[in-house]
């Protein structure tokens, strides 16, 4: 799959597939870390097995979004909103940039703030 990013998916397996990818994981990787087969990962990310929701939890917890994070655009076309792109940018970032980027976006609010005034 070319181009994927959180807009363009429409599947819950197309969203797993993508987060995955994006942290840099194999599916023998993610299957290890939910102690589950190559096998398995391959289905969900085919949608051929409908999951479980503590799966779905155990899956976001290891891929680090919010379980909500799967389903968002999958049922409207808001993805070109702006709170959405900045969430789905902020998901792709390694965890230790986090923490940057809310440092970032806090002093552009406090900027814009003070030039309000």
């Amino acid at each position: 799959m070319k181009n994927e990013n959180a807009a363009t998916v429409k599947t819950l397996g197309m969203k797993i597939r993508l987060r995955r990818k994006q942290l840099g994981l194999s599916q023998d990787v993610l299957a290890e870390k939910l102690f589950t087969s190559k096998q398995m990962i391959s289905a969900y990310e085919n949608d051929k097995v409908d999951l479980k929701v503590s799966v779905l939890v155990d899956i976001a917890a290891v891929l680090d979004v919010s379980p909500a994070w799967f389903f968002n655009d999958l049922w409207e076309d808001n993805s070109d909103s702006a709170e959405n792109v900045m969430l789905s940018l902020y998901s792709a970032l390694p965890e230790e940039l986090k923490t940057v980027a809310e440092d970032q976006i806090r002093s552009l609010v406090a900027y814009s703030m003070k030039s309000v005034r």
